[in-house]
């Protein structure tokens, strides 16, 4: 779809605001293997193709469990998070923890493509806070190209969701450095170039 913002069109490749879903993700695999099920299909296509958010994460614990459904998968995050973003793997496990705590908390359950307003957890305080931590992570990898690559595919879920909620979050940090405009020149960027990598 298109974001929109004065004269500024900004295509976007992502339909959903950031949620890690990769507790559910063990367990529904868990579940399935000691229910006898041996054949499934999993509809994963959100942001896949572009390797946008924890897609990446959600796919490797997925070929990982089906292979081994008793492997530990705590260690299998970690694992994924020191290859995939090095310097950085302690603040984005950090973040997908409080993300998947936040989500876990959520008062209203999500439906079928539920709107923004159903993601209660999208609160101005956790989204500063989690935009402070990509901004940390974007220090540690300054020297590491590949890997700030990989933290900004997942940078660009919150950010969208910084854009969609921007007046919740100017509400409480008027002070918030980044312009709208600004932010929605950098997701078009970040966005563009998971489409060109693709």
């Amino acid at each position: 779809f298109v974001l929109s913002h004065g004269e500024l069109k900004i295509p976007i490749v992502l339909t959903e605001p950031e949620d890690g879903n990769i507790r559910r993700l063990v367990y529904d695999i868990r579940k399935m293997v000691k229910s006898n099920m041996y054949m499934s299909a999993f509809e994963h296509n959100v942001g896949v193709c572009n390797m946008i958010g924890f897609t990446e994460l959600q796919s490797f614990l997925i070929l990982q469990l089906f292979k081994d459904v008793n492997q530990d998968a705590e260690k299998l995050i970690d694992e994924f998070m020191a290859f995939e973003y090095g310097k950085a793997a302690p603040v984005m496990r950090k973040y997908l923890a409080e993300l998947e705590d936040a989500a876990e908390k959520n008062k209203l359950r999500l439906a079928w493509n539920p709107t923004l307003n159903a993601y209660t957890y999208l609160t101005a305080e956790n989204m500063m806070r989690w935009y402070n931590y990509f901004l940390d992570m974007e220090k540690v990898l300054k020297d590491d190209p590949e890997r700030l690559n990989n933290v900004n595919r997942v940078r660009l879920n919150l950010e969208y969701v910084i854009l969609m909620r921007y007046n919740v979050l100017l509400k409480k940090y008027p002070d918030f450095p980044v312009k709208p405009e600004a932010l929605a020149k950098t997701v078009l960027a970040r966005s563009q170039k998971t489409i060109d990598n693709y």
